[in-house]
């Protein structure tokens, strides 16, 4: 009987330590470790960092230097020039005397004009800034100066300031303007001297005969009727040359 009690003891404790140690152990410890601390970590640090440091410094640097300093200084220096004034003003010597009657006009105007255009009054024009001009008719001459610069401009007119004075016909009498091809040919009307071309003539009302001469050309007679305070544009007399 005691062999039989020994036998039935021994395989009892082998099945019982087996499931309890090998099951229980493996799955605790390794989906406790690695879900926790990989994601704390690692998104915490960069979305703090990197939004934080840029857009205060790139905005708040660049638009407050440039709009202040430009447009202060620009619109402040343009309007000062452009109200620099531009007033045509001139002499003229002598203003009066007998024909052929040469006159020395003086440019004076203020603002530093760069382009001049001055009209005679007898149908002659020039550009140069101090011209001198020969007048060779009798008459009362009103001058004008126009002065340039950029799109500024300024015109000064004097009204008779040239008089070129001699024998005036007596009793009504009208003008003709004379001009001739070359210029500078003496105009009379018989044997009395009217001025030389170019020239506004005053002639005596009714028909005339005006006789145009040149040294080195020939003599040419153009007749003309004028009327009281009539002003006649007689076409350009055209002068042949002595061969």
């Amino acid at each position: 009987e005691g062999q039989i009690t020994v036998k039935s003891s021994s395989p009892l404790p082998e099945p019982t330590a087996k499931p309890e140690i090998e099951p229980t152990a493996e799955p605790t410890a390794e989906p406790t470790a690695g879900p926790t601390e990989e994601p704390a970590i690692e998104p915490t640090k960069e979305p703090t960092v990197v939004p934080t440091v840029e857009p205060t410094e790139g905005p708040t640097t660049e638009p407050t230097a440039e709009p202040t300093a430009e447009p202060a200084v620009e619109p402040t220096a343009e309007p000062t020039q452009v109200t620099e004034e531009l007033v045509a003003a001139f002499t003229a010597l002598p203003m009066t005397g007998t024909p052929p009657l040469t006159v020395e006009f003086k440019d004076h105007s203020i603002g530093s004009p760069k382009k001049w255009r001055w009209d005679f009054g007898d149908g002659t024009l020039s550009t140069i800034q101090n011209p001198t001009h020969v007048y060779g008719g009798i008459g009362r001459y009103t001058v004008t100066l126009e002065v340039m610069k950029g799109n500024l401009s300024s015109i000064e007119r004097r009204s008779e300031i040239i008089r070129v004075v001699g024998d005036y016909p007596t009793g009504p009498s009208g003008y003709a303007m004379v001009t001739s091809k070359p210029s500078g040919a003496e105009v009379k009307m018989g044997d009395v001297y009217l001025g030389t071309t170019p020239a506004t003539l005053i002639v005596p009302a009714g028909s005339h005969s005006l006789s145009f001469s040149k040294e080195g050309y020939l003599n040419k007679t153009v007749n003309v009727t004028i009327r009281p305070n009539e002003l006649k544009l007689i076409p350009q007399v055209m002068l042949k040359a002595v061969s």
